[in-house]
């Protein structure tokens, strides 16, 4: 009988620390951010708006600061803006990450990427990549928008100069003016 009494002891002492510990590795904090990468293709002289989304999968509030604003293609960068860290976001719960990129107009074309980690005051760290393929846009202006060629005798060469001004972020090649009967 003292051995089934120290046996039934044992296994309520078992079940106890199990208990225990399941409590106690359910209490950890933590976060995911859901995507791995954040993908976009623009052209120039714009602004994106793209985001990810942040889940809280502890059991405690978290608060979350983030780095890694770069942008980068060899020498060249983008920044990300607008981005505000997360304060208090709730156990179990999710929260949507907006951010900004400003492209100029004359920014060079080709991929960008970065990585922006998130940690929070748990010192937890997650990351999402950035992609960001700038394509070539093509624009012109001119200094003139018409040119009066004035009178010209048969068989003579009359000139006038004109500005060309490559405002697009690309090369512009074979650039070729056509004029047609119906212009004079």
């Amino acid at each position: 009988m003292s051995s089934v009494i120290k046996m039934r002891g044992l296994v309520i002492i078992s079940i106890f620390i199990l208990l225990l510990y399941s409590i106690n590795v359910s209490a950890e904090p933590g976060f995911n951010i859901v995507e791995d990468f954040v993908n976009v293709t623009t052209g120039a002289s714009t602004t994106i708006n793209p985001s990810f989304q942040v889940n809280n999968t502890g059991t405690t509030n978290l608060n979350m600061n983030f780095t890694g604003y770069t942008l980068t293609k060899g020498n060249d960068h983008l920044t990300i803006s607008s981005l505000s860290n997360i304060t208090n976001l709730e156990n179990g719960s999710a929260q949507s990450k907006t951010f900004s990129v400003i492209i100029p107009a004359q920014q060079a074309t080709g991929l960008y990427t970065g990585t922006l980690t998130a940690t929070s005051n748990a010192s937890n760290t997650d990351t999402v990549t950035i992609n960001l393929n700038l394509t070539p846009t093509y624009s012109v202006s001119t200094n003139v928008s018409e040119i009066e060629l004035g009178s010209v005798n048969l068989n003579t060469t009359h000139t006038r100069d004109f500005n060309i001004t490559n405002t697009g972020n690309a090369n512009i090649t074979n650039v070729t003016f056509d004029f047609s009967e119906s212009g004079f």
